[in-house]
């Protein structure tokens, strides 16, 4: 398997946007209405109420006269049917939803990142928290104990704080905790006692790595899986008995390992292979299905059975260009 090298880490992290200009798209999604002061627009598609059932939120780009632009595309699921579309003045590189269904969306404006919230359905923020100091914001969660936002975050070496995952407490505006991690993080997601677990990558070859922080710690621990891993790490979900994440393409293919963790070591207890899933991999789990980035740059988001994998049964969507984030927002 070939090594990829990358001149940054940021540019690592952001293998999506770095491909942007290889990716041949079908058509735009969304439409204009005037941006709204929070620098977003939003179209419903057909009139269609989007709060009666279960969403997937999904952060991608779209054509623009003057080259790509960020969009959320919220779509029913399982179904998959677009009910709205959300421009974003920057591009999304992370999506995670809470307990309630409200959704979370990281986004990087002008060197500037903020997380913005969405409640179930919506397309409008409801509320924005700034993120301080990265040059990349690649993953976030949202703790199911507390309600806290993580938000993963990586710095470039003399630039500044370290890699670190930031905690705001409640997901609302102010100071966040700040836990440094020894690696560049990318995905992470809590399990149901709050406990965090992050992958990412450490040096120029992208190789993988796998840490907890676990609840009321102050500091992470790197894990070791018990199964060969890759490079270039993809996602990390809770999917309600273990943690799932993408290794990185082990022998010549992406696939799901479910993990379970004890001290530091993580036993791959599952596999799930997805057929033609990304290397980078965004998935959400639910119901027995997962949504996941297909394709050599996960630009198609199928639907396949969970944790049987195989063939998927449904495309979701295919999109002009790759998806980033993806987080189900679940009906109450």
């Amino acid at each position: 398997m070939a090594i990829l090298r990358f001149s940054s880490p940021a540019l690592a992290a952001c293998l999506g946007l770095a491909m942007l200009a290889g990716c041949s798209g079908e058509r735009a999604i969304g439409g204009g209405v005037p941006p709204s002061s929070t620098g977003m627009s939003s179209q419903a598609v057909g009139g269609a109420s989007a709060a009666s059932g279960d969403l997937l939120y999904v952060t991608t780009f779209e054509r623009g006269r003057r080259g790509p632009r960020g969009v959320v595309s919220v779509l029913t699921f399982p179904r998959g049917r677009r009910v709205a579309s959300i421009r974003t003045a920057g591009f999304g590189t992370a999506a995670c939803s809470d307990a309630s269904g409200n959704v979370w969306v990281v986004v990087g404006q002008n060197n500037h990142w903020n997380a913005y919230e969405f409640a179930h359905g919506g397309t409008k923020p409801i509320a924005k928290i700034h993120i301080p100091h990265p040059n990349y914001a690649s993953g976030c969660a949202v703790d199911p104990t507390t309600g806290n936002l993580a938000v993963l975050v990586g710095v470039e070496q003399g630039s500044g704080p370290g890699p670190a995952v930031d905690v705001w407490a409640r997901a609302r505006e102010g100071t966040p905790a700040v836990y440094p991690i020894a690696f560049t993080p990318f995905a992470g997601a809590y399990d149901d006692g709050g406990n965090l677990f992050v992958d990412g990558y450490i040096g120029s070859t992208v190789f993988f790595e796998f840490a907890e922080l676990a609840k009321g710690s102050s500091s992470s621990v790197n894990i070791t899986l018990d199964k060969r891993v890759g490079f270039y790490p993809g996602g990390v979900q809770w999917d309600g008995k273990y943690i799932a994440l993408v290794p990185g393409p082990v022998r010549g293919g992406s696939v799901i390992y479910r993990v379970k963790v004890a001290g530091t070591i993580g036993k791959v207890v599952g596999k799930v292979d997805v057929e033609h899933l990304s290397p980078m991999a965004a998935f959400s789990v639910k119901g027995g299905k997962v949504a996941a980035t297909t394709g050599a740059y996960g630009g198609v988001v199928t639907l396949t059975p969970y944790p049987a994998g195989g063939r998927p049964t449904k495309t979701l969507a295919r999109l002009p260009f790759p998806a980033r984030g993806l987080a189900i927002s679940s009906s109450q």
